[in-house]
C-alpha cells in the first residue's frame, strides 16, 4: 500500500492490477476509530483479489487536515467521496468503481451513486436509513456511554463531536430519490431498516442481495473489538463475482503524501525490518529541530489516539517547535499483524522491538533529543523501552497501571481491575445515589469484590516485598533507581481518581521517585482514564512541552 494526500484528506491506495476499483467510505467518529484496523485488513483482502482499493480519512478526521468542529462537515464529506473516486480513477486507470460504505459512510456512498449514476456496485455495511436516524442513534449511544456534549445542542461520543450545525445538516440528509438503479448490483449487510431509497433502487431494477451482518455490534463497540471476519469475507466473495480485467499502469505523476501547513508538516513513514510498520512524523513548519516526542499506542487504539488526541497534540507540539512521531506497533491501526506475535497485542514484549525501529527512524532524521510517551498499556511499553534503549532521554507515563506484564496474565481481567482508585471508590460509597444503585442491582457486586480482593493481595505483596528477593515491587523500584542513575527524565501523569495513582503509591511512591532530580508527577483534574476531554489533552500537551524542554541530556 502507498500513502497519498488529496483534497486535504489522507489516504492509502492498496494497489492491484484490476480495471474495477473499490473506494472504502468509512464510518464517522468513534465508530470509525473502532473500525480502523478491520478497515485496513478489509482493504488488503479486497486488493488481494485484484481490485485496487482507496481508503481514506474524511476531512477533519484521522490523519487528514481540519477538525470535527469545522463548518460544512456534511458537504465536505460528500465532496471527499467524490474526490476519492476521481483520485482512484486517476491513479490506477480503473474504468469501473464499487463503493463500500460503513454506517454513515454507506449513506454517503448511496448519495454519490444517486447523484452521479457512476457506480458499478455498492456494498452497504450496517447502513443508516437517513441522517436524522443516525443523529438519534449517536445521541442515544452517547447518553449510554455517559458522554457529555461540549456545548448545548452538540453530541459528543467518546470525544468525537458533532456540532449543532452538523447535526442540523444531517437531520435533513437522505440520498436523492432515483429513477435508475443506484448501481448494477448491491450487497447489504444490515442490522436494521435499510431505508426507502433502497426500495426505490430495487424498483428501478437494481440486483440487491441483503443479508445479516454478524459481529457488527462487537466490531464497533471498542477499538479492541473483534474484526467481523465472516462478514468481511462475504464482501470479498461478493466482489469476486464481478467481472474484471487488467489495466496498464498509468504514467501519472505520483501524488504527494505529505501535508504542509503554516505550523506543521507531516510525513507518513513505513519502517521496520520489512517496512510494514507505520508512523506519522509531524515536524514544525519553521524547520528542523532536535526535540521529538515518540507517541506509542494505548491499548488497541490506532496512532491517531483516543478522541484523535495524538493528532491534536502532535500538531500543537509542532506549532511550539517540537517534532513528534505517532506510531502503530504491529497488529494495531495501519501496521498489520505479524506471524508469531502474541494475541494480547498491547502488552507484547515484541512491541519494544517496534519502538526500537521507530527510534532508528528518528535517529536517521537527526531527531536525537527523544522523549517517549504512552498511556495505560502504552505507558507500560514506554517504560520497558526507556529501560532498554539509551537513545531515549525522558519518558512520560500516563495512567500507568501495569508495570510488569506476564504472558499468563488475562488482559480482560486487568482491564476490569484498572478502573477508579480505591479512594475514588470510597468517596462514591458515601453517596446516596451509589447505595440506591446497589439496592436496585445496578452495580456488579461480584466484580467489585474481585477488584478489591486483587487490590488487597497487591497491598500484602507490597508489604512483604522487603522479605522477598523475587518481589515484583523490588524489581520495579530497581528499574527507577537505574533511570535515576542514568539521569533519565520521568513524568508520571495521573487522571484524577484513576487507579494508576494507587499503583504508583504502592509500587514506587513520591519519596522514592524524588531520588531522581529529573522525575516528577502531575495530576489532571477532571480527566478520565482516556483523557477524552479536550482541556485535559491541552493540559497534557503543556506537560509534554515541559518534558522536551528539560530533556537536554543528548
Amino acid at each position: 500500500m502507498r500513502a497519498l494526500v488529496f483534497s486535504d484528506c489522507f489516504g492509502w491506495i492498496h494497489e492491484a492490477p484490476g480495471d474495477c476499483g473499490v473506494v472504502l467510505c468509512g464510518a464517522q467518529g468513534f465508530e470509525q476509530f473502532c473500525a480502523h484496523a478491520g478497515w485496513r485488513k478489509l482493504a488488503a483482502d479486497i486488493a488481494a483479489q485484484g481490485f485496487p482499493v482507496l481508503r481514506f480519512d474524511y476531512h477533519g478526521a484521522g490523519d487528514s487536515l481540519g477538525t470535527d468542529e469545522d463548518p460544512d462537515r456534511l458537504a465536505t464529506w460528500q465532496a471527499n467521496v467524490a474526490d476519492a473516486v476521481a483520485t482512484l480513477r486517476r491513479e490506477t486507470g480503473i474504468t469501473r468503481v464499487v463503493l463500500v460504505g460503513l454506517r454513515l459512510g454507506a449513506l454517503l456512498a448511496m448519495d454519490y451513486a444517486a447523484k452521479t449514476g457512476d457506480v458499478d456496485g455498492l456494498v452497504l455495511l450496517a447502513p443508516v436509513p437517513t441522517g436524522r436516524s443516525y443523529t438519534r442513534e449517536i445521541s442515544a449511544f452517547a447518553r449510554m456511554a455517559d458522554s457529555k456534549p461540549a456545548e448545548a445542542g452538540e453530541i459528543e461520543m467518546m470525544g468525537f463531536r458533532l456540532t449543532a450545525e452538523t447535526i442540523a445538516a444531517l437531520k435533513d440528509f437522505r440520498p436523492a430519490a432515483v429513477a435508475r438503479p443506484l448501481a448494477r448490483r448491491l450487497l447489504i449487510l444490515t442490522q436494521g431498516p435499510r431505508g426507502t431509497i433502497l426500495d426505490e433502487a430495487q424498483q428501478a431494477g437494481a440486483e440487491i442481495t441483503e443479508e445479516a451482518f454478524p459481529g457488527y455490534t462487537e466490531f464497533l463497540a471498542e477499538p479492541s473489538g473483534p474484526i467481523p471476519e465472516g462478514a468481511f469475507q462475504r464482501v470479498v466473495t461478493w466482489l469476486g463475482t464481478c467481472e474484471t480485467g487488467t489495466v496498464a499502469k498509468s504514467g501519472a505523476t505520483v501524488p504527494p503524501s505529505t501535508f504542509a501547513t503554516a505550523t506543521f508538516a507531516e510525513e507518513p513513514i513505513l519502517f521496520g525490518p520489512d517496512g510494514s510498520l507505520f508512523g506519522m512524523l509531524c515536524q514544525p513548519a519553521s524547520g528542523p529541530c532536535a526535540e521529538v516526542m515518540l507517541l506509542v499506542n494505548a491499548g488497541n487504539n490506532p496512532h491517531i489516539g483516543w478522541a484523535r488526541s495524538n493528532v491534536r497534540i502532535a500538531r500543537d507540539l509542532a506549532a511550539r517547535g517540537i517534532a513528534s512521531f505517532r506510531i502503530d506497533v504491529a497488529g494495531i491501526g495501519d501496521s498489520p499483524a505479524q506471524a508469531g506475535r502474541p494475541a494480547q497485542i498491547p502488552f507484547s514484549a515484541a512491541n519494544v522491538g517496534d519502538v526500537e525501529a521507530a527510534l532508528d527512524v528518528l535517529q536517521a532524521r537527526g531527531l536525537t533529543q527523544i522523549t517517549i510517551a504512552g498511556s495505560c498499556s502504552g505507558a507500560h511499553l514506554a517504560l520497558q523501552s526507556v529501560r532498554r534503549d539509551p537513545r531515549v532521554g525522558a519518558v512520560v507515563l500516563i495512567n500507568l497501571f501495569s508495570y510488569i506484564w506476564l504472558e499468563s496474565n488475562d488482559l480482560r481481567a486487568l482491564t476490569r481491575a484498572a478502573g477508579r482508585s480505591t479512594a475514588a471508590y470510597a468517596s462514591r460509597f458515601k453517596s446516596r445515589e451509589t447505595w440506591l444503585r446497589l439496592l436496585r442491582g445496578d452495580l456488579d457486586l461480584r466484580q467489585l469484590s474481585r477488584t478489591f480482593a486483587a487490590r488487597i493481595r497487591h497491598a500484602v505483596a507490597v508489604r512483604l516485598a522487603p522479605l522477598n528477593p523475587k518481589s515484583h515491587v523490588r524489581q520495579i523500584r530497581s528499574w527507577f533507581d537505574d533511570l535515576a542513575a542514568r539521569q533519565i527524565g520521568v513524568l508520571f501523569v495521573f487522571s484524577e481518581g484513576d487507579n494508576s495513582l494507587d499503583m504508583f503509591n504502592s509500587n514506587l511512591g513520591e519519596k522514592r521517585l524524588r531520588r531522581n532530580p529529573r522525575a516528577r508527577t502531575a495530576m489532571l483534574h477532571g480527566a478520565d482514564h482516556h483523557l477524552t476531554d479536550r482541556k485535559s489533552q491541552d493540559r497534557l500537551a503543556d506537560l509534554l512541552v515541559g518534558m522536551t524542554a528539560s530533556n537536554d541530556r543528548n
